[in-house]
């Protein structure tokens, strides 16, 4: 039996441990896009608080697009695994190509998405970020930075699962990390969801107009 049937099941269960923030007019939810704004949408809306999101895009290896030794957000906020680099026997600019193409895609993202959804006022606010689990936490240490620059009171990382090395990557970034136990066995956040498919640029859409300000 997996933890969650989907990310609206996630987000929903994720919602019940975060009722001291309900109602708070100095508190914004903050989703992850792609994924995590589906968890965060169903947070924000049981905890009565404004919604908005964040984008951030996995920097791939030159010779495997598909193993993430980084991320970049669309303020230009990078971030690389030391142990990837390391592993792969690579540098930063090794990268230079596929930076550039990211930055290209944040930019299509932001762009599209920005016309449903009027970016918040972060700074002095209490910010709870939302993303459907954390592995490596890469990804969400790249938003994190980005967000910090808006100067915010709190940083609250609200996830529904996280890997122990992940947790541990990102404790000390955050004021605190609201998530169910890790798990030792972790091998991907996918395996504590029934249905974990890609989340695409229509279902995007269609919350971001669901919460237009």
């Amino acid at each position: 039996m997996r933890n969650f049937e989907d990310r609206l099941d996630a987000g929903k269960k994720l919602a019940t441990v975060l009722t001291k923030y309900k109602n708070n007019t100095e508190t914004l939810v903050i989703g992850v896009i792609r994924g995590g704004l589906i968890v965060a949408n169903e947070v924000a809306k049981y905890l009565e608080l404004p919604l908005d999101f964040v984008i951030v895009r996995k920097i791939g290896c030159p010779d495997n697009r598909e193993l993430g030794a980084g991320a970049i957000t669309t303020t230009g906020e990078v971030i690389f695994k030391e142990s990837i680099l390391s592993k792969k026997q690579l540098t930063p600019q090794d990268f230079t190509e596929i930076i550039e193409e990211e930055l290209k895609e944040l930019k299509r993202r932001d762009d599209k998405f920005r016309e449903y959804k009027t970016e918040q006022i972060i700074e002095g606010k209490t910010i709870i970020v939302v993303d459907d689990g954390i592995a490596m936490g890469v990804t969400l240490k790249a938003v994190i930075m980005s967000l910090k620059k808006q100067r915010p009171k709190k940083i609250i990382l609200a996830v529904p699962i996280s890997s122990p090395n992940g947790k541990e990557y990102l404790e000390t970034e955050v004021n605190e990390i609201i998530s169910f136990l890790p798990f030792q066995s972790f091998r991907d956040v996918e395996d504590f969801y029934e249905i974990f498919g890609d989340t695409t640029d229509t279902e995007v859409e269609t919350i971001l107009k669901s919460n237009r300000t």
